[in-house]
C-alpha cells in the first residue's frame, strides 16, 4: 500500500491541499516514506471546536475546513484519482490549512479508460463504512464514489465532530442504505454503534 502511496504522491503536482511527500527510500526490504509535518488531524480539531465557547469562531473555522477539503478533493478528480478514505483522520491540519493523506487504498484511473468506473474486486482492503451502495454492492467505484465520502465527513464536521454511526457489517450498512427507512430514529432496527 505504501508504493502505491508513493506513486499517487508523486503523480500530483504540488497542491496546498494534498499531504507533501518529502521523499521515499528503502532500507533493506522496508519501503520508507517521509511527509511534512502536520501539527494534528481533523478529528483532533473538531473536538477542540466543539469545546469552544466562541460558536461563530468555530462555526468559521468548519466552513473554512470543509471548502479546503472540497479544494482538495478537486484536484484529486482532475488528476482522476478515487481516494476510497475520506475521513477525519486522513484530513491533517497545519496552521489552519488541511492537507488530505493516506492514500493507500486510493487508485488512479487510467486516461485511456472508457468512461469513469472501475470495478475493483482485488481492491482487498475497502474503507465501506465510508463508501456509496454501488461500492458496497458490486465493487464499482467512479470519480464520484470520493463525493459520497465528503458528504459524510461535512455531516460529521457539522454535528460537531461526533462520529457516524457503525454499522456491525457491510451488509448491514448495505441494507440500511438500500431501506426506504433512512431517518437516524431507525437506525436502532439494525444495531449500529455510535463511537
Amino acid at each position: 500500500m505504501l508504493k502505491n502511496e508513493i506513486a499517487i504522491l508523486t503523480s500530483i503536482s504540488s497542491n496546498d491541499r494534498i499531504v507533501k511527500l518529502v521523499g521515499s527510500c528503502r532500507e533493506a526490504s522496508r519501503l520508507l516514506a517521509v511527509y511534512a509535518f502536520c501539527e494534528t488531524d481533523l478529528s483532533a480539531e473538531l473536538i477542540f471546536l466543539r469545546e469552544q465557547k466562541d460558536d461563530l469562531f468555530a462555526n468559521g473555522r468548519r466552513v473554512l475546513y470543509a471548502s479546503q477539503i472540497a479544494d482538495g478533493l478537486a484536484t484529486l478528480q482532475e488528476n482522476r484519482i478515487i481516494h476510497c478514505d475520506i475521513t477525519t483522520r486522513n484530513i491533517l491540519i497545519q496552521n489552519g490549512s488541511v492537507k488530505i493523506c493516506d492514500f493507500g487504498l486510493a487508485f488512479q484511473l487510467r486516461e485511456d479508460m472508457p468512461g469513469q468506473f472501475i470495478m475493483a474486486k482485488q481492491h482487498s482492503f475497502i474503507a465501506w463504512p465510508v463508501m456509496p451502495p454501488e461500492v458496497l454492492d458490486n465493487f464499482c467505484f467512479s470519480l464520484k464514489t470520493d463525493t459520497w465520502s465528503y458528504g459524510l465527513l461535512l455531516f460529521e464536521i457539522f454535528r460537531h465532530g461526533k462520529a457516524l454511526p457503525l454499522f456491525p457489517s457491510k451488509s448491514k450498512l448495505l441494507e440500511y442504505l438500500k431501506s426506504d427507512k433512512k431517518k437516524w430514529n431507525g437506525l436502532d432496527l439494525i444495531e449500529p454503534r455510535f463511537m
